[in-house]
């Protein structure tokens, strides 16, 4: 069937959601090489300083949107294979499935797996 152009956008609230990485990590990687290269005197930064800026950065940014991954895996398996469960329709998909995690495992839920 035809769905209209309310299919295209179909799907957007939760790939904006996904931002939130990029939204972390580069401004803290930015800061933290700032802040680092404020304690050279010559103000520059060497590679070791880079890759902890790098790695740390990155480190808290997939902490912060590691929910978001585990709700985006979930709808995907829900929509490939229907069998898995289905969200409630009468509000997004995204909040449905947060909503299901959250009962399920509380804030823990959307941690699980992350070591």
């Amino acid at each position: 069937g035809e769905e209209g152009v309310g299919a295209v956008y179909k799907g957007l609230s939760a790939s904006m959601v996904g931002l939130v990485h990029v939204a972390v990590q580069f401004p803290m990687y930015e800061g933290l090489k700032a802040r680092w290269s404020e304690t050279r005197e010559d103000g520059g930064i060497d590679a070791v300083a880079v890759l902890s800026a790098s790695a740390t950065s990155k480190v808290v940014a997939s902490t912060v949107a590691y929910p978001h991954e585990v709700l985006r895996s979930r709808l995907q398996v829900q929509r490939d294979c229907p069998s898995a469960g289905g969200s409630s329709r009468t509000r997004p998909a995204i909040v449905a499935e947060a909503a299901a995690v959250w009962r399920g495992g509380g804030g823990g839920g959307v941690f699980r797996g992350v070591v």
